[in-house]
């Protein structure tokens, strides 16, 4: 788990071992996860629609006027927008969820802070 903390920039605020490293808590699972999922929200997704959209406008481009290629590269493109939107979509229903039911936690879900 140290690794991943070093990874996701993040580090572990648990006890000491016997070879004076520190020890990850579950807190620090949790923090670990949160920072992974802001990275996927944050990063790879965005990214991820833009790379999809650029290989669908390139076989829309490159078809050559053949309708089956056109099609594809419309679909890539449509396929990519939809995946993130239900990525966005998600985090947005949750917390929709969260306020319409009234749950207050000390801190945002989506911000936890242990």
């Amino acid at each position: 788990m140290e690794y991943l903390a070093q990874i996701f920039n993040f580090t572990c605020t648990g006890y000491i071992d016997v070879a004076g490293e520190p020890m990850c808590t579950i807190t620090d699972l949790f923090q670990l996860i949160r920072q992974v999922a802001n990275f996927l929200m944050v990063t790879v997704a965005p990214a991820a629609l833009i790379i999809f959209i650029a290989i669908g406008a390139y076989k829309i481009i490159f078809s050559s006027g053949d309708p089956k290629k056109i099609g594809e590269g419309r679909k890539t493109i449509f396929w990519a927008i939809i995946g993130f939107v239900v990525a966005v979509g998600a985090w947005a229903i949750i917390n929709t969820l969260f306020e319409l039911l009234g749950i207050t936690p000390p801190c945002p879900w989506y911000q936890l802070q242990c």
